[in-house]
């Protein structure tokens, strides 16, 4: 019984913390290329928002909202009837049933990731070597992506450990 939680436990992680990381590096980054803009200013307040937010009111929100409308299914990692059904249709009830365990768990991480992104990458463009490649004419997402995203790595890179950890410390309520 331990195998089964810790394996669905290690699979919820991975996929909750690979998502949360696909979207606050292309938003983070983004965000910091436009400081003071609209993208910037309601990418700050979302993160504000979903900061304040206790993961306890965000799941038992997105639990009400599936419950009053039948749109997914709660509870469990899989559907009775599970092992009859076809190899596509089985993947399709384990994505169902992932729907809102992965998007608590993204949700949840998400503005910190996006915070940090943005503040390493602003820390960088304001740097002499940043302002020379746009004296060079590199262009902006280029300058962003290339040039700045791996000179900012190296606290992301410490950051992701640490999510990796904060998202396996969290327990598996889904059979």
């Amino acid at each position: 019984m331990l195998i089964l939680r810790a394996r669905n436990t290690l699979f919820l992680t991975t996929l909750a913390t690979g998502l949360a990381w696909l979207v606050a590096v292309p938003l983070g980054v983004w965000t910091a290329g436009h400081p003071g803009k609209w993208v910037d200013r309601i990418s700050m307040g979302g993160t504000s928002l979903l900061l304040s937010v206790p993961e306890l009111v965000l799941v038992l929100g997105l639990l009400y909202v599936v419950i009053r409308t039948h749109a997914l299914p709660v509870g469990g990692m899989m559907s009775t009837g599970f092992e009859q059904l076809g190899p596509w249709e089985k993947v399709w009830d384990l994505v169902l049933h992932l729907v809102v365990p992965v998007s608590t768990l993204t949700l949840a991480s998400l503005p910190i990731l996006v915070r940090h992104v943005r503040a390493s990458m602003i820390e960088i463009l304001g740097t002499p070597f940043m302002q020379s490649g746009r004296a060079h004419g590199i262009g902006n997402m280029r300058l962003l992506f290339r040039h700045a995203l791996p000179a900012a790595a190296n606290p992301l890179i410490s950051l992701f450990g640490l999510s990796v950890g904060a998202c396996s410390a969290v327990r598996s309520w889904w059979k």
